[in-house]
């Protein structure tokens, strides 16, 4: 018959046509809550304040910043080092937003506290600097 193609056998496996049959449905699309998407939230502003406090060490003798991410978050690791080039205890910032106050904050990852708004940067790198230097002196 004209437009019908006849069947073939191959090693592999067997084609067989019978007419035309609709189109499969779609696959079940599994629900947000259950798919792994690589980010949650917005990422460009986390990205964009912990760079803006990484710059704020960089002029800093003492101190040197590395970016990480845990649980697909970005972070800041605020590195100090010693007068012999030696990488002491570092702390790591997270940039969370925070509903109560309506804005973005730095925290200290390890325990959650808040550091300064995340639009206050010099305020933010003087209190992490300050907390390792009294932490370093204890």
């Amino acid at each position: 018959m004209p437009g019908q193609r006849a069947a073939r056998h191959t090693a592999r496996h067997a084609v067989r046509f019978e007419g035309r049959r609709p189109a499969s449905s779609p696959p079940d699309v599994e629900p947000a809550s259950k798919v792994a998407t690589a980010t949650v939230v917005p990422q460009r502003e986390r990205v964009s304040y912990l760079t803006h406090l990484a710059q704020r060490f960089g002029p800093v003798v003492g101190y040197t910043t590395g970016f990480g991410v845990i649980d697909q978050e970005p972070v800041l690791n605020v590195i100090p080092v010693d007068r012999h080039g030696r990488a002491l205890r570092a702390v790591t910032v997270r940039c969370a937003y925070r509903r109560e106050c309506g804005a973005w904050w730095f925290v200290y990852h390890r325990t959650g506290r808040p550091i300064a708004p995340a639009n206050e940067l010099n305020a933010a790198a003087n209190k992490v600097r300050t907390d390792m230097e009294r932490e370093v002196g204890t």
